[in-house]
């Protein structure tokens, strides 16, 4: 399998492979995954054959949704170099998440199943795929824990806070790369609705859009429009 510098770039600096042996990342864990691209609003790990897969973002975003029936509710935005669907690898509950390309553009993923990531781990001999998979692991429990009743709904002004919230990260920029249309549509709210929000976010100063672009102002507020009722 061939990849860019850049998509070599990306994978070796994610979460789940950085510190490893750049030797290692090009004989072993290339070697063994795939690259796919996939279009906006496709899911992005196929589960027709009932493998487990995770993948890493290498280029474009992705959609994470909680797959409850009757009810789509957004979990997170993944941005580039962000791991999608490790969750669900070792789980002995069924998958309850959908992970799907977002945006115009659609995404690119590098894709491995639960049996290679298994067979990286035991190859690894001094255990940094290991521990980065369960530092990763820890850090999404210690974040969704006593928050997943922000994510189930509420008004659009809560439902973009949450956004941001997960999204901007410790540069208070969020760049989701997308019409207003798509986010809206990622948000599972009308475009109206959307640009309401964004306007009464603004006057609250929590944050401003410009240039396509979401720059937090106030994280305190933001988190306190996050835990509204």
């Amino acid at each position: 399998m061939i990849l860019s510098e850049e998509q070599k770039k990306t994978l070796t600096g994610s979460r789940i492979f950085s510190g490893l042996d750049e030797g290692f990342i090009a004989n072993e864990v290339i070697r063994r995954g795939k690259v796919c691209v996939v279009s906006s609003g496709e899911p992005i790990i196929d589960r027709s054959d009932g493998v487990r897969r995770f993948g890493i973002i290498l280029s474009g975003r992705a959609a994470i949704y909680s797959s409850c029936p009757g009810k789509r509710a957004l979990l997170r935005i993944a941005l580039c170099g962000d791991p999608v669907g490790i969750a669900g690898l070792y789980s002995g509950v069924p998958i309850s998440t959908d992970i799907i390309a977002a945006g115009e553009a659609g995404c690119t993923v590098f894709i491995l199943s639960a049996s290679d990531l298994d067979a990286l781990m035991n190859s690894d001999a001094d255990g940094i795929l290991r521990r980065n998979l369960l530092v990763f692991l820890s850090d999404r429990v210690a974040f969704l824990n006593g928050r997943i009743n922000c994510v189930t709904g509420g008004q659009a002004d809560r439902r973009l806070a949450r956004l941001l919230m997960l999204s901007a990260g410790g540069t208070g920029v969020f760049d989701p790369g997308m019409s207003m249309k798509s986010l809206a549509d990622i948000l599972d709210i009308g475009r109206a609705s959307l640009y309401r929000a964004v306007e009464s976010l603004e006057n609250e100063g929590v944050m401003k859009y410009q240039d396509g672009k979401f720059y937090v102002q106030d994280a305190e507020k933001l988190i306190s429009i996050n835990e509204r009722k």
